[in-house]
């Protein structure tokens, strides 16, 4: 079943697909909904991939076919509509926030290694309190994964995930937390921000704030 994950959240929709099909099938899938639906021309075929399986999922979401647009930074938008529209996607899954506020969202798997380059984005605090951890490792990933999503979430470009982004507090039960973090503007102001985490199976998602 490639819908992994639909979860609703008061007015927030977080949507999760399991990629398992080639991109033939999933093309014909998108027809299905859309016979009129004109491919881009992306010379990637993981890119196309993603293209596909984000409309698909939307439409899993939301029982119609959105239209998907793109800011000049990149973000995606949806046209003609008032939610706002986040995407991460990783080997195997691509995930989705759509919510009424800004939000952002990050999706990763639990093997990928970013302690070489932790110090490039966690402060010394930060990266302290990590290696204090059970699981230093997957600490640390939760950390990018966070920071990813802030800055998804922000408009401001050319963030420094390390002075800008500070994960202040995080507490988990299970597989599902929540995590408090600090973000601090170009102008220096200073937004409390409350992000939500998941473990599901081989992969850890993060999304928010407040969705």
């Amino acid at each position: 079943m490639p819908l992994f994950l639909k979860q609703q959240r008061d007015d927030s929709l977080l949507g999760v697909w399991k990629i398992t099909e080639d991109l033939p099938l999933l093309k014909s899938a998108l027809l299905l909904l859309d016979k009129n639906c004109s491919f881009p021309d992306i010379k990637s075929g993981e890119r196309l991939v993603e293209w596909v399986v984000v409309r698909l999922l939307l439409n899993e979401l939301t029982g119609n076919l959105p239209v998907v647009n793109h800011t000049v930074s990149g973000r995606p938008i949806l046209l003609d509509s008032s939610l706002n529209l986040s995407v991460s996607h990783t080997r195997g899954l691509l995930a989705v926030v759509l919510s009424p506020r800004i939000s952002g969202i990050d999706i990763e798997r639990l093997d990928r290694p970013v302690r070489r380059v932790a110090s490039r984005f966690l402060s010394k605090t930060e990266l302290d309190n990590c290696l204090r951890q059970e699981q230093p490792e997957q600490s640390m990933l939760l950390h990018w994964c966070t920071k990813e999503a802030v800055f998804k979430w922000t408009p401001e470009e050319q963030v420094d995930f390390q002075r800008q982004i500070q994960i202040v507090d995080f507490s988990r039960q299970g597989s599902a937390g929540d995590i408090t973090v600090i973000y601090s503007s170009h102008e220096q102001q200073k937004s409390v921000l409350h992000f939500q985490m998941m473990i599901l199976a081989d992969y850890i998602l993060v999304y928010g704030p407040d969705c």
